[in-house]
């Protein structure tokens, strides 16, 4: 079971030392705290107090879904809440903040209307519907904040009817008083898959943007099935490659797959490599997003993509 870690992650304030800036010049900003309000006309925030403009150019997310700026402005209460939209929540931003007014412009936000976490079994499934720890879990079903998956701890989806009881789970999503709406669950146990088709996965993908003239550092840990692969078969070619939006993919290695001794159906991967050193505008930096593509005979060139968390030092 994958311990379940805040996905939103902090590069860490960059203070430039107004200390060298000129009075009046925005400085970066990092904000985490109560949302209080969207102004249903313009998508400005009030968080912690704090005016944050948002307009169409900023990134913003919900912790299952990427958003619209007429999403984020939805008054419409989510699943179980009575609130406007995220309102009562939890927003984490990122952008500038203008020294002499306090105004933060946002370049992205996240909302959630709060950050819940079940860790526990599975004590009841009615055909599908489940209840871990006795607390009965609905699946999201709003476009905002839809459910993700029913998965594995491999991150492939399950048919959720042939889940056993007593299965360890974990569910993240929020508890609206009386069930727990979720938008990702997550078992470590047997369950039948979705489909039968090979299958590759990306469980974390983690970089790191070193100075100018030094190579990046590229994490990724991943998984596929089996079923495909021909007997005596215990490995798969996993190519990773760095996915830069207006240029060709690159290239970053291979790694082996290897199947799993007491869960053969699976093989589990891990790649630690480096980016080559460039002075190219975008390949000097470290990627932002991945793609693993099983290049193993029968596998059909299977691939999945993610965002990796990026680090900046």
């Amino acid at each position: 079971m994958r311990a379940f870690a805040k996905l939103w992650i902090f590069t860490g304030l960059l203070l430039q030392g107004s200390y060298c800036m000129g009075q009046g010049t925005p400085a970066d900003a990092e904000l985490e705290g109560p949302l209080k309000s969207v102004d249903p006309m313009t998508g400005e925030l009030s968080v912690m107090g704090m005016r944050v403009i948002v307009d169409g150019t900023t990134k913003i997310e919900s912790p299952s879904s990427p958003l619209t700026l007429d999403q984020l402005k939805d008054e419409t209460p989510l699943p179980g809440r009575t609130a406007k939209g995220f309102e009562g929540g939890t927003a984490t931003v990122i952008g500038t903040v203008d020294p002499a007014t306090g105004v933060v412009t946002a370049t992205s936000v996240h909302v959630e209307p709060a950050e819940n976490v079940i860790l526990g079994v599975v004590t009841d499934n009615a055909a599908g519907q489940l209840k871990v720890n006795k607390v009965p879990i609905e699946y999201l079903n709003d476009a905002r904040m839809p459910l993700t998956a029913v998965q594995n701890e491999f991150g492939f989806r399950v048919k959720r009817e042939t889940i056993p009881v007593n299965t360890p789970a974990s569910v993240e999503g929020y508890f609206d008083g009386s069930v727990f709406r979720a938008f990702l669950v997550e078992i470590d146990g047997p369950a039948d898959l979705e489909t039968g088709t090979p299958q590759i996965s990306i469980l974390r993908a983690q970089t790191r943007d070193r100075r100018p003239g030094r190579a990046d550092e590229v994490n990724v840990r991943g998984a596929v099935t089996m079923s495909h692969a021909a007997a005596g078969v215990n490995t798969q070619t996993i190519a990773i490659y760095r996915v830069d939006e207006g240029f060709p993919d690159s290239l970053l290695g291979t790694v082996q797959a290897q199947r799993i001794a007491d869960n053969p159906g699976f093989a589990r991967w891990t790649f630690s490599g480096q980016t080559p050193v460039s002075n190219h505008p975008v390949y000097s930096h470290a990627p932002g997003k991945i793609r693993a593509r099983n290049m193993s005979d029968n596998a059909g060139l299977v691939s999945t993509d993610l965002d990796a968390e990026v680090r900046v030092d």
